[in-house]
């Protein structure tokens, strides 16, 4: 697109993908925020034709771009690394000119863990554009190992004005690591999805009016893969009814992220489900469910823990990430330590499907934490410190709309 002058703010969203994980539902609601701040929101598919678009997707982006280009590889394939993450190979040199067509218009580019897409920020922030990185967690090697998209934007950092990690831990993490601290703007996550609140009211009511000697119904939400625990959850189901507890079972998901995907266990299959995108369908399952468990091994701030919360769904989660910054354990919801997570997870479901008292008090604390979190709120700081960066670059070429 051309630079024409229209008097808006535009931003662009950078994603390698939309399958609705974690990542592209924050770039889902961070693109509402800014745009309830006056930003024009544009999101940018680079490494799959086959997305998955809403009608929530569409009514919040003004427009989607998906990047044909089978050149263009998010990652591998690089001579380099930067502390034990490989610098993929497009972002040395790859043909990056028709990208770089697609972007240079905006105001602002947020990256949203794509990669390569790193490796252009230089050249759009020499055009004008502001850059930011959008980061989420701290991946993880099987041997434990932290690598991943926010280590390659440290090998970047030159080239973006901020970080925008979706935690505080994560912030500090970044400051330590030698990003300047007025580059760090903390926009924490809140839920991944928008609804009417008296939806919810009508679903913790009706959680309230079922039988207290019904089963504890237990639910499972996400990706299926090593990361997020598969075979812990699995764990949990079989000796939950070896032991004959009053429990009733449901799992929403499939597996994404191919590199880290496992069989899917038995004990699993049994209870699968499709997974569900649409807000309408998702409040529904937390409604269904009197708790909600992850079991993950490594995190950032889990979209599913807030979503629960919000629910008024007791939260059983490892105590990883920023998971902790959200969940008072024993209060707002219940965390187990990573490496008896299974065991742990199992002893809480046993009190609370005797104890349902504690369930009631936990759940209203829960629910009550998350009653004044909204993405409007989360990105003002965002979108002051943005539009100010925007409006000095516009004021410097003599008031014109052009950046």
């Amino acid at each position: 697109m051309a630079r024409v002058p229209d008097g808006q703010r535009h931003v662009g969203f950078l994603l390698p993908l939309v399958e609705f994980g974690g990542v592209e539902k924050v770039a889902l609601q961070m693109a509402r925020g800014l745009k309830a701040h006056g930003w024009v929101p544009h999101a940018f598919v680079f490494d799959s034709d086959d997305i998955s678009l809403t009608s929530d997707w569409a009514g919040v982006f003004e427009t989607t771009h998906l990047l044909v280009d089978p050149t263009f590889s998010p990652w591998g394939g690089g001579a380099n690394s930067y502390l034990g993450t490989n610098i993929p190979n497009w972002a040395q040199a790859g043909c990056q000119g028709p990208v770089l067509g697609m972007l240079h218009w905006l105001d602002a580019a947020i990256n949203f863990h794509s990669g390569a897409i790193a490796g252009i920020m230089g050249q759009l922030r020499r055009m004008g554009v502001k850059t930011l990185n959008s980061l989420h967690l701290n991946d993880l090697t099987a041997m434990g190992r932290p690598v991943g998209n926010t280590y390659l934007g440290l090998a970047y950092e030159h080239a973006f004005d901020y970080f925008v990690p979706c935690s505080y831990q994560l912030g500090d993490w970044l400051h330590s690591m030698g990003v300047p601290r007025d580059k760090i703007l903390v926009v924490q996550n809140g839920p991944g999805f928008e609804i009417a609140p008296e939806v919810t009211a009508r679903g913790i009511a009706a959680r309230k009016a079922r039988d207290p000697s019904d089963p504890l119904r237990v639910l499972y939400l996400g990706r299926l893969d090593r990361q997020k625990g598969i075979d812990r959850l699995a764990e949990v189901i079989s000796r939950s009814r070896a032991e004959g507890l009053n429990l009733e079972w449901r799992v929403l998901g499939k597996a994404l992220m191919v590199d880290d995907a496992l069989p899917v266990p038995a004990e699993v299959a049994a209870v699968l489900e499709s997974p569900v995108v649409r807000p309408e369908d998702l409040a529904a399952a937390y409604a269904w469910a009197d708790v909600v468990v992850l079991l993950s091994r490594y995190e950032g701030l889990p979209l599913t823990v807030l979503e629960a919360m919000r629910a008024g769904a007791v939260i059983i989660a490892t105590d990883m990430g920023a998971t902790a910054e959200v969940v008072t354990d024993g209060e707002t919801g219940i965390l187990v330590p990573d490496v008896t997570a299974a065991t742990d997870c199992l002893q809480a479901l046993r009190i609370l499907s005797l104890d349902r008292n504690t369930l009631a008090a936990i759940s209203e604390k829960a629910y009550a934490e998350l009653q004044n979190r909204d993405w409007r709120t989360a990105t003002a700081p965002l979108a002051r410190a943005l539009g100010t960066r925007v409006d000095s670059c516009r004021t410097k070429e003599g008031g014109s709309d052009v950046i």
